[in-house]
Parts: C-alpha cells; sequence; structure tokens
C-alpha cells in the first residue's frame, strides 16, 4: 500500500507539472518575443518570387497595381497586396509593401531606367532580387483579374 500512494504522489506531481508546462507554452507572445523568434531564425521567412502587376475591375484603364507571392492565388481574399497608386497615375516602383506571415518589407527599384534594370529591394536598403517582364493573367470569378507585369525573383 505504501508503494501504490507514492506511486500516485509522483504521478500527480508529474501531472501538476506538464500542466504548468503548458500553460506557460500557451501564453500569447508578446511583440518582443516575436521579435527575437525572428532574429534567432537562420533563414528568414521570404518569398522566393514576388509577382507585381494589376488588379483590374469594370475599367483595365484605372486598375490598381498590387503584388502577391508567386504561387499563392491572388483571387483569395488578403493574398495580395495593393501598392496604393493605379495605372494612369504612376509606377509600382519606390512603394514599400509587406505580406502577412512573411518577413520584412519590400519595394520595386528602378522605373524609368534607361536599360530596364527592375530589382527588388528589401526593408529600403538591400537589394535582395531582380525582376524581369513577366506579362499573365489570373482571372477571378467575382469579375476581377490580376494581371502579372513584372516577377521579381528572391536572391537566395
Amino acid at each position: 500500500m505504501q508503494i501504490q500512494g507514492s506511486t500516485s504522489s509522483i504521478t500527480l506531481a508529474i501531472i501538476g507539472f506538464l500542466s504548468l508546462s503548458t500553460v506557460t507554452l500557451a501564453a500569447p507572445a508578446t511583440a518582443e518575443h516575436a521579435s527575437r523568434e525572428v532574429s534567432a531564425r537562420q533563414t528568414p521567412n521570404v518569398p522566393s518570387a514576388i509577382n507585381i502587376g494589376l488588379r483590374e475591375n469594370s475599367n483595365p484603364d484605372h486598375a490598381m497595381w498590387v503584388a502577391w507571392v508567386n504561387g499563392e492565388d491572388p483571387c483569395d481574399s488578403g493574398r495580395y497586396q495593393e501598392l496604393g497608386v493605379y495605372n494612369d497615375q504612376g509606377q509600382p516602383c519606390n512603394i514599400r509593401f509587406s505580406f502577412p506571415n512573411k518577413d520584412f518589407q519590400y519595394s520595386m527599384q528602378g522605373c524609368g531606367e534607361p536599360d530596364n534594370n527592375i530589382w527588388l529591394m528589401q526593408n529600403g536598403k538591400d537589394n535582395v532580387g531582380s525582376c524581369r517582364y513577366a506579362p499573365g493573367n489570373n482571372p477571378c470569378a467575382a469579375g476581377t483579374t490580376f494581371k502579372g507585369q513584372w516577377q521579381c525573383i528572391y536572391n537566395q
């Protein structure tokens, strides 16, 4: 009987300890913790390629410049980022954007360069990829069409 009582006490102590560990692990992460987690990763979470193009609705002459991660469907809600400029107002260069669940901010640079040398910039300071003309067409069910213009390949 004595041994059985000791075993029960030990079992309860282990369950109690595991419960406390679970509570500690389930606590919400702070912004500081999340920042340390990204810094501690050896490989940042970056897209291998970014598409930059136009989101057309009823008027293709007044389409919004957008960016989306290559391989993801921009027709899915939240899968693209508006760049805040329309094609009849300007180019998509020098506009920072980011993606949910990806590290860093990006921008396309070099619009208007004489040799059409367009590149991908990270956090406004690091040249991290090259962009090439890559026209494409991605019609959505709701009448919106995403027309790719450039694809920027992230240098790994």
